[in-house]
């Protein structure tokens, strides 16, 4: 709504940009003649900063990102991290490469279905669709803020597509994974981008409970890609590295509960702790962040994520 530019970076809280140059190299491979049609995010990896002598809790993620991630580049591309991605806005509003090829088309009671009844944000998915910018004139700052409110209330997704046909998709312990896993599933491919300096950089949590609750997504992977309609070799792919290489679900009581049916719990607070500073400030709640799903989805409706 605020804007409705092309591409979209997502970037967690407790990471930052570390390579300023990360914007071309995403857009080099996202505005290619041939990544326009078939490409529909670019995943950088995570890397963490004050992390454990030798990383004993595999904070980094190492088999992951660089062996697994690199592995996947040719079996539809690798699967959405949560952060560091940069994503193509239209594939987040349901398009898939056959609406590009056959031209899209979808009446106005379908948008109204999907995306809500907000008349500005029916607007800016159109001209998302449609591939049409906003220009310095059609934009009302109060009119765009007072709209962005309406869209942003938990309530306005009820009775919606948020969440299940576009956005982010809801169901899942790791609403990430399953949302990147959907858009393979529409026939779109994924890109790795190695960037050296490395992209992004955040803050890992030191403990061993916490490590085990920051990676659930890992292994989550493959349950997710159950019930998605993959390519077959990328179905092995994900089952291989979730029996070779990943926790189980026992380092996770809260997940495991989750998967059995037996709890309802879809999200938990991961602290990260950050070194001590030096300038004797207070830094107890310095590495602790909080999440919900449903406010990242708001954000994406206002074009601030």
């Amino acid at each position: 709504m605020i804007t409705n530019a092309p591409f979209t970076l997502n970037v967690d809280c407790d990471m930052f940009v570390n390579n300023p140059k990360i914007v071309q190299h995403a857009m080099c491979i996202l505005l290619d003649s041939k990544g326009e049609k078939e490409v529909a995010f670019v995943q950088c990896p995570q890397q963490f900063y004050a992390t454990l002598k030798d990383d004993p809790f595999g904070n980094q993620m190492v088999i992951l990102f660089k062996f697994a991630g690199a592995g996947l580049a040719g079996l539809q591309g690798p699967f959405y991290g949560g952060t560091n991605c940069f994503h193509r806005r239209k594939v987040i509003y349901g398009l898939s490469p056959d609406n590009i090829e056959k031209g899209t088309s979808i009446s106005q009671e379908e948008i109204k279905q999907k995306f809500g009844a907000s008349k500005e944000l029916i607007k800016s998915v159109v001209n998302t669709l449609e591939g049409r910018t906003y220009s310095p004139n059609d934009i009302n700052v109060s009119k765009n803020v007072e709209a962005a409110s309406q869209v942003a209330d938990y309530g306005y997704e009820y009775r919606t597509g948020w969440g299940d046909q576009v956005g982010w998709i809801y169901g899942s312990i790791t609403e990430d994974v399953l949302t990147g896993l959907s858009i393979h599933e529409k026939g779109w491919r994924s890109e790795f981008c190695l960037a050296d300096p490395i992209a992004f950089r955040g803050c890992a949590p030191i403990g061993g409970p916490n490590s085990m609750a920051q990676q659930k997504s890992a292994w989550h992977i493959c349950g997710s890609s159950i019930g998605a309609c993959l390519q077959l070799p990328k179905c092995v792919m994900l089952v291989w590295l979730h029996i070779a290489i990943l926790p189980t679900p026992i380092s996770c009581p809260s997940v495991l509960l989750k998967l059995l049916g037996i709890s309802d719990t879809v999200f938990d607070i991961t602290k990260k702790d950050l070194p001590p500073s030096n300038d004797g400030g207070d830094d107890r709640d310095a590495g602790s962040y909080w999440g919900s799903k449903h406010q990242h989805q708001a954000k994406v409706r206002m074009g601030v994520d």
